[in-house]
């Protein structure tokens, strides 16, 4: 991200300074900024930080701590390599193809994996992706953290296996007329 530098007022009692913009200006502080590109807290060990340096008149260092928020993803759009996937037994689930969005501004975001994780949904029940394998609708949600923040989602499904299709039934041997119902369990393989 860029890095954001917000302004700064010294002051000398009710007298504000004036910020030296070069090396060679005479004003009475330099600025600089450290650890300000990503999202983080005033608090964290990598805090976001300005310093100013005394010049002329004035001597030594002061810093701040700041926090940067994460920026807000107002919509974001969830393409999907597959949306539709058919059972197969195995735990499975389309990957995603791509995520773009909007902030809050309207300014057009994609995003990378490194920017979100992932979970998945059926019924309102939360699943692991080794659970995503049974035919049916499921809810892929990305979670955005990091210098983002906000969740979008999309929806994709697992269809039944046709047996028509895949399925092989062994050749029944003839059964012999009893007067009772005859069940013959004949070997099937999909």
């Amino acid at each position: 991200g860029n890095a954001i530098t917000p302004t700064v007022t010294v002051k000398d009692g009710e007298t504000t300074l004036t910020l030296a913009t070069t090396a060679d200006d005479t004003g009475d502080y330099s600025i600089a900024y450290s650890n300000n590109t990503n999202a983080a807290k005033s608090t964290d060990e990598t805090a976001p930080t300005v310093t100013i340096t005394g010049k002329g008149n004035y001597t030594g260092t002061a810093s701040k701590t700041f926090t940067i928020n994460p920026m807000a993803v107002a919509t974001a759009t969830i393409s999907l390599s597959d949306a539709t996937l058919t059972y197969n037994g195995a735990a499975q689930h389309p990957t995603i193809s791509s995520i773009e969005g909007n902030n809050s501004e309207g300014s057009t975001l994609e995003f990378t994996s490194s920017a979100y994780t992932v979970s998945y949904e059926q019924n309102d029940n939360t699943l692991t992706a080794d659970d995503v394998k049974d035919a049916g609708g499921y809810t892929l949600a990305a979670i955005f953290g990091g210098n983002y923040s906000g969740t979008s989602t999309t929806t994709f499904n697992i269809a039944a296996k046709d047996l028509s299709d895949a399925a092989t039934i062994a050749t029944i041997p003839d059964q012999t007329y009893t007067g009772n119902e005859i069940k013959p369990e004949p070997a099937v393989s999909i």
